[in-house]
């Protein structure tokens, strides 16, 4: 009887063996955050490549396929951002209009309209100080851009579209819709562990863990500046 039951088992389990994911000779890419966190509890397929395609639409806004291209278009876009961010911040500051800011003038609009303690008056005269690098002591509009540190990357420390982009599998450097699809279906159906076509609470909370996993192999890793 033993012998019957090991038998009946025995193609069961060589099947399990040599499907797993473990033991295939394919190497698994490392699916971007991005893309795991956006398969839910409760998504088919079909909902998960629509969100794919949100996903790969943002970051090749001109539709041709992901390429370096792009990322460089996005980085341009985020350094303009940041220093008009940095410029508005202090500029508004310069209450004479003479395209520079004293310690006086941050003084008196950090304490326009309002009493802050002296420390929190203490820092913002600091922290605007530390941009006079010719020790005038005021703060002009290059000294206002030279101070801009640009780092592109997502909250993990990854810049996000390259992390997409690293799926291309045929690594011709352009990710197309085509490419990401069938990605992301290999991913879903990694996880959909049941095979029923639907991602279970239980099967959601294995894409997080592989969230986990990547971002902890990520720590202590640092933005690159754009500058």
């Amino acid at each position: 009887m033993k012998n019957s039951t090991f038998a009946t088992a025995l193609p069961i389990l060589t099947s399990i063996f040599f499907m797993s994911p473990t033991f295939a000779n394919e190497k698994e890419p490392a699916y971007p955050p991005a893309l795991i966190s956006s398969l839910q509890a409760g998504n088919e397929l079909n909902d998960f490549l629509g969100r794919a395609d949100e996903l790969l639409k943002r970051a090749d806004p001109d539709g041709d396929g992901l390429d370096q291209a792009d990322i460089d278009a996005e980085k341009a876009r985020t350094r303009a951002q940041m220093r008009a961010s940095v410029m508005a911040q202090w500029i508004i500051k310069d209450l004479n209009a003479d395209d520079k800011v004293t310690v006086e003038e941050i003084i008196q609009s950090t304490r326009a309209g309002r009493m802050p303690q002296q420390a929190f008056v203490d820092r913002q005269v600091a922290e605007g100080m530390r941009m006079d690098t010719n020790g005038d002591g005021a703060i002009d509009i290059p000294e206002m851009l030279a101070s801009v540190t640009v780092r592109y990357c997502g909250a993990q420390g990854v810049n996000p579209s390259e992390k997409l982009l690293a799926l291309d599998p045929n690594k011709d450097g352009r990710l197309t819709s085509e490419e990401l699809r069938a990605v992301a279906t290999k991913l879903f159906r990694s996880l959909d562990t049941n095979g029923d076509g639907v991602i279970s609470t239980t099967e959601s909370q294995a894409g997080k863990t592989l969230i986990r996993t990547a971002n902890s192999q990520r720590s202590g890793t640092r933005c690159p500046s754009l500058e």
